[in-house]
């Protein structure tokens, strides 16, 4: 796995080691190894682990320690960054935040009878949480609500849906592409 911001690019190697190199200076640094790594996201100086039994990390970069780490209560599902926070959601269908302003982990919203398979950004105020029985909820990313009800497409969804001129767009392993307005 790897990801980068304009300061840094980490790197996971599948034996959970975990490389940062600082573009400015071109330094290597090394930090704790991370095991079962499925997610990572870089923020300015700071990068975030999730890992696919629920172990999460997240480091400032010269810190070979993590300034917060812990488990979710649950396989991860995914994760994603939107507006400075981490979003990680689990199958069992509990949406975490991360907060890095208050530096704090809190449950958002829990869903319980969602299966979900991932989680991904709509726009600068909603994100959308996805599953394996073809639903998906939008969540706004200010307040934490859900927005409406659950919308259902009969299919599973893998992929991340996008947003584009005010509809969801999902494409689906059987070929098929369906929209859904969200105005």
């Amino acid at each position: 796995l790897a990801d980068q911001s304009d300061s840094i690019a980490v790197f996971i190697y599948p034996s959970g080691r975990v490389i940062v190199l600082n573009e400015g200076d071109g330094k290597v640094s090394e930090c704790n190894p991370v095991r079962y790594a499925s997610h990572i996201g870089v923020l300015d100086s700071k990068f975030f682990i999730l890992g696919r039994d629920g172990t999460f990390h997240f480091y400032q970069t010269g810190a070979a320690q993590p300034v917060l780490h812990g488990t979710l209560g649950g396989r991860s599902a995914g994760m994603v960054l939107a507006g400075g926070d981490a979003w990680m959601v689990t199958y069992s269908g509990s949406v975490v935040r991360y907060s890095s302003i208050e530096n704090r982990l809190s449950e958002v919203v829990s869903i319980p009878s969602m299966n979900p398979s991932g989680i991904a950004t709509l726009n600068e105020n909603h994100l959308v949480v996805y599953g394996l029985q073809g639903d998906f909820v939008v969540i706004n990313r200010i307040t934490g609500s859900l927005y409406r009800e659950r919308f259902q497409t009969g299919v599973p969804i893998y992929a991340a849906p996008v947003l584009r001129e005010g509809r969801i767009i999902i494409g689906h392993r059987d070929g098929t592409v369906r929209s859904y307005g969200c105005e």
